[in-house]
């Protein structure tokens, strides 16, 4: 048996064995993808195969694109909620380190741990 099959069994069956697992998800939100850009022609090229599409940005589009990357982003939110899990969203037009602390702070208040400095 390889050393990588058996670390991963023992982790497996240490994970498998314990009552509760402690599960994050985490979501990284591109600035970029908010919105559509301003009007105008685009050419967008697909990483995977290389083929490129030219296609014309209207008002009527950036609105759907907003509205679609919005329900997308609520869906993802209501799965991993559903799974009883967290969500810590990091946004690339912020600081993510505040982004962290945030998320830990309201956690925290949230299971009732004790504040540093209260009595």
């Amino acid at each position: 048996m390889k050393q990588q099959h058996i670390t991963r069994h023992v982790i497996g069956r240490h994970i498998a064995g314990r009552a509760s697992l402690a599960i994050l998800a985490s979501a990284l939100l591109a600035t970029a993808a908010l919105a559509a850009g301003p009007s105008g022609t685009r050419v967008v090229r697909d990483p995977e195969t290389g083929r490129t599409r030219e296609f014309t940005t209207t008002e009527q589009l950036r609105a759907d694109y907003a509205r679609a990357a919005t329900e997308h982003r609520d869906a993802v939110r209501r799965a991993v909620r559903s799974c009883g899990a967290p969500l810590l969203s990091l946004r690339t037009d912020r600081n993510w380190i505040d982004d962290v602390v945030r998320f830990v702070a309201a956690r925290r208040h949230s299971f009732g741990a004790p504040v540093k400095g209260a009595r």
